[in-house]
């Protein structure tokens, strides 16, 4: 991979000081990049420095400038030079966006001085690599600041930045989470933290292993949603392991890995009332896919849940037998569209048993209507939209969203449901939605 040594040249009457590298390396020299290219001598590959024509003037083409001491410190790379205008407006702004981004190489590590920029530079400077980071693949190792002010008798110290892009990092992280439910990029954050914690000793932690465990079993929920694993949500180990080790780091007095921390209860309110083996998971599991606009997952999910649920009220424990399923499913149609040609299961062998107990039950009767509008939804999604009556993408969180508190209502008023817990569980979701 490339290594890319990014720095500003401004027009000050910089002063030979020696720099102070944070890893202890000492320079003397008026310009702070020079301690950082020494720094890194062994990885530099390229260098590119960005510059206004004052700047050249004072500081690059004359004897004895940042360009001599470069040659010198770094003999086989040949520097790259860029001229900026001075920020003036929003349009010179967006120019030196665009110049600063199209420098950077793709698929580069990247070290990045901010030392002699303009004063607006260091903040558009982060904003510029995190862009990059997404477009063009690249690493950021470095952010530094040569603090000439902060000088004493020993130099002036070189301070490394590099953490602000790192809670930079954290900011989409926990957004996409928030957002997506997605821990993917949460997790890689906390490896790389405790990757580096644990290069600084040789003594293991417990806090350690516990915040990587929790962000790996985090990390889990979405594809189990995305994929609808009905048999592990209702089983429910990926979610109350998320809760027993969220709730157990929760208890600790010093964390590692604090920019999860203000995280902790938004992630507990949204595994807190899963239980091991419990139906009630797979209310629970909708509410997540809706809040996570994961529509055809929710849409899939809601449909069989209902399916199943119905089959454990009538004290049928095989609810993945899919004959019972398929008779469920039939008595749906035969009472919600009474008008068409729709058999009822007990008139069919096959399904006769099945079809008589679901003929006595008011709460499979109650369900059948808000159970057949998702019908059509997840056959218009499943077959793409092939169809003259195709519904608008909009349409189907709403869709789902209301036939989802439809289902929680008859649930709720029905007097099948016996079980205490998924009868809470019902009353719990209809609070969220302020029914």
């Amino acid at each position: 991979m490339p290594f890319t040594f990014l720095t500003f040249l401004g027009t000050g009457n910089y002063e030979e000081v020696p720099y102070i590298t944070p890893d202890g390396i000492m320079h003397k020299s008026r310009y702070a990049q020079s301690a950082l290219a020494k720094m890194y001598c062994k990885e530099i590959t390229s260098v590119i420095v960005f510059l206004t024509l004052e700047a050249r003037t004072k500081h690059w083409d004359t004897s004895n400038s940042f360009k001599t001491e470069l040659a010198h410190l770094l003999p086989g790379v040949v520097p790259t030079t860029i001229d900026i205008t001075t920020v003036s407006s929003e349009e010179t702004l967006w120019q030196l966006f665009n110049r600063v981004f199209d420098a950077i190489p793709e698929n580069s590590e990247i070290i990045f001085d901010i030392t002699h920029a303009f004063r607006h530079l260091p903040m558009l400077g982060l904003v510029i690599l995190n862009y990059a980071r997404s477009l063009k693949n690249i690493k950021i190792t470095g952010i530094y600041y040569g603090a000439f002010e902060a000088r004493n008798e020993k130099g002036a110290p070189i301070i490394d930045l590099t953490r602000i892009d790192r809670l930079l990092r954290w900011s989409n992280a926990v957004e996409f989470y928030l957002k997506t439910g997605s821990a993917y990029s949460i997790d890689k954050l906390v490896n790389e933290t405790v990757g580096f914690i644990r290069n600084q000793t040789d003594q293991p932690d417990p806090v350690l292993n516990l915040e990587r465990s929790f962000s790996n079993a985090l990390k889990y929920l979405l594809p189990v949603l995305s994929t609808c694993r009905s048999k592990e949500i209702i089983a429910g180990n990926v979610f109350t392991t998320v809760r027993e080790r969220l709730q157990t780091l929760m208890e600790q007095k010093n964390i590692y890995i604090k920019p999860l921390e203000p995280l902790y209860n938004r992630i507990l309110q949204t595994v807190i009332k899963f239980e091991n083996n419990s139906m009630a998971n797979l209310l629970l599991a909708v509410h997540l896919c809706i809040e996570y606009s994961l529509v055809q997952q929710g849409i899939t999910l809601l449909e069989e849940s209902v399916i199943s649920i119905i089959l454990y009220t009538l004290g049928i424990d095989d609810i993945y037998n899919k004959d019972n399923r398929y008779a469920v499913s039939r008595f749906f149609q035969f009472i919600a569209c009474p008008g068409k040609n729709y058999t009822h299961p007990r008139d069919e062998e096959q399904y006769r048993a099945i079809g008589e107990k679901l003929e006595t039950s008011r709460l499979a009767k109650e369900v059948a209507s808000p159970f057949d509008k998702l019908r059509d939804c997840r056959n218009d999604i499943s077959h793409a939209g092939y169809n003259d009556s195709a519904a608008g993408a909009e349409k189907f969180l709403k869709t789902l969203t209301d036939s989802f508190i439809d289902i929680l209502k008859v649930f709720n008023e029905s007097k099948d449901i016996v079980e205490s817990w998924l009868l809470s569980v019902t009353q719990w979701l209809l609070e969220q939605y302020r029914c």
